[in-house]
């Protein structure tokens, strides 16, 4: 299995309490070698987690210079571990391991 390191990502107006428009920033490497334009969704296994989210990829920002993929269960993972509150521009490091093509376990990594 092969995998690459993302970082947390938070929209403008994201606020560590709400859980919307959190994600994961992913480098433009790793896009392109690990995921399919053709593919539309992929599902991430939250460390911790039971359930599989699916995430879209199916839109040009995350083709273009923004590669985050957002979701509100990212988000409440993040809140929940306390992984959401951040110093700008140093965000949590996260290890995204391909386990299938379209399917990445996702955990946290000490920096």
């Amino acid at each position: 299995m092969s995998s690459f390191i993302a970082t947390g990502y938070k929209g403008g107006n994201s606020d560590h309490k709400n859980p919307n428009g959190f994600g994961l920033k992913i480098p433009t490497y790793a896009r392109d070698d690990y995921f399919e334009r053709s593919a539309k969704l992929v599902k991430l296994q939250l460390n911790g987690r039971d359930k599989l989210i699916e995430v879209n990829i199916d839109k040009n920002s995350f083709w273009g210079d923004c590669r985050e993929l957002i979701h509100r269960e990212i988000g409440k993972w993040l809140i929940e571990n306390n992984f959401a509150s951040w110093q700008k521009r140093h965000p949590p490091k996260f290890k995204m391991t391909r386990r299938e093509p379209h399917l990445f376990d996702v955990e946290k990594i000490d920096d």
